[in-house]
């Protein structure tokens, strides 16, 4: 299963070209983002990115990787905010204590991918 961190990772940094900009938008160690990129590449056998010393360029597929989880992660948040919205007043509220740590309220709006807007 590919965790949402690895794809957060990926879509800012194809967006940013910087695997060092993406950890500091997420508060993480460069080494960090780099070891998640690594992990994704392997776990979907193909290189996502061409890594230079100015930065990193998305390949073709991780051009497509990137929007297509940027897509998926939009619509997943839009779902959960319509069906928090529509079901808070007609359904009892579950009590967890499990702390899954990608709440989509982690994340105001759409924006969750980018914590800030990358150039």
């Amino acid at each position: 299963m590919i965790e949402t961190r690895r794809l957060r990772y990926l879509v800012t940094a194809a967006r940013s070209g910087s695997f060092r900009a993406t950890a500091k938008l997420f508060d993480v160690n460069p080494s960090s983002v780099s070891r998640q990129i690594r992990q994704l590449e392997y776990e979907l056998g193909v290189a996502l990115f061409i890594r230079h010393s100015s930065g990193v360029a998305p390949t073709l597929a991780g051009h497509r990787m990137a929007e297509t989880a940027r897509k998926f992660m939009e619509q997943f948040v839009m779902s959960s905010e319509g069906y928090r919205v529509k079901n808070i007043h007609t359904e009892p509220q579950a009590q967890s204590t499990a702390n899954y740590g990608d709440s989509a309220r982690d994340y105001p709006g759409h924006s969750f991918l980018y914590p800030v807007h990358c150039a």
